[in-house]
């Protein structure tokens, strides 16, 4: 749509320009006219948070166990904008790592747990065999060495159920920001696609943000210990104790190439493509305070 690019041109002009107002009220057009195209309704991801609850409402991890394959998964996850390229690299840096980016396979396969009427099990050996291989089989190929692959899909926390059956030797890590500045930086980027269609209203931003916390809380209690959850001002305050504790709990060693990811070479196709190539830098989680009269009021309830 012309007239959506033209307003984020436009926005991104005048917010060089430091001319907030028009910085916003073209920024808001655009996002305005984008939720219109995806028709995007809250209450439906209501109903489908509701029901990935009520499909996974137990720990039962136990009872399937599969040969292993020949490396570990490791997910990285949480709401976009939140650290997860940034965590990726630092992991993707370490000798035994490979990133395989945002990767979809495992949104396909939840996907269709939702909307398969036939699923009715889902610990039934056969059908998490069946969606293992899928998975595996879409992965890209890495050289004998590496033992581990990150998959940076910042929805699979969405699947957190769905990837300790399929996978229970998964590590998880879930990004935790400041909500007001995860929000805010959400309700600012553009998105390709239409994978985050609540992105584009500030009301449906506040409603998606404590839906994930919900999620995660329920995660977290049938999971115990099994999710890392990070903190992204953590890390960047005190990236040296935090990057540590994120490689022990992945059980990796500690490598040095891991406290510099900014060194890391690997292409990122990511909106944070150019964060990443600096230093790990503080700050960034307060970028907000700029425009907090143009914020929807209640997510500062989120704080």
């Amino acid at each position: 749509n012309s007239n959506i690019d033209l307003n984020l041109a436009l926005s991104k002009a005048y917010k060089d320009l430091k001319k907030r107002r028009k910085y916003f009220d073209h920024l808001e057009f655009a996002n305005k006219s984008k939720k219109t195209e995806l028709k995007f309704n809250i209450d439906n991801e209501k109903h489908k948070f509701s029901k990935i609850k009520s499909i996974f409402n137990n720990d039962r991890l136990d009872g399937i166990s599969f040969k292993d394959q020949s490396f570990r998964l490791i997910f990285i996850l949480g709401l976009p904008r939140s650290g997860t390229t940034l965590t990726e690299n630092i992991l993707s840096s370490h000798s035994q790592v490979c990133a395989s980016g945002e990767f979809d396979g495992m949104q396909n396969l939840g996907d269709q747990v939702l909307h398969n009427e036939t699923i009715n099990n889902i610990n039934d050996k056969d059908l998490i065999t069946k969606f293992r291989r899928y998975y595996l089989d879409r992965l890209p190929n890495v050289e004998k060495t590496i033992l581990n692959i990150t998959d940076k899909m910042p929805l699979n926390f969405l699947w957190i159920g769905l990837i300790l059956k399929c996978f229970p030797s998964a590590k998880i890590v879930n990004l935790q920001r400041n909500p007001v500045a995860t929000c805010w930086s959400i309700f600012n980027t553009y998105f390709p696609g239409g994978g985050n269609a609540y992105s584009y209203d500030q009301s449906d931003i506040y409603d998606y943000y404590n839906l994930y916390l919900d999620l995660m809380q329920h995660w977290n209690n049938i999971y115990p210990n099994k999710i890392f959850n990070l903190d992204y001002e953590m890390l960047t305050t005190q990236p040296e104790e935090e990057i540590k504790k994120l490689l022990i709990y992945c059980d990796l060693s500690i490598q040095k190439a891991c406290f510099n990811p900014h060194l890391n070479k690997r292409v990122i196709n990511t909106a944070s493509s150019i964060q990443v190539r600096k230093k790990i830098y503080t700050g960034s989680s307060r970028d907000w305070q700029t425009y907090r009269e143009f914020i929807f009021p209640k997510i500062f309830d989120l704080a």
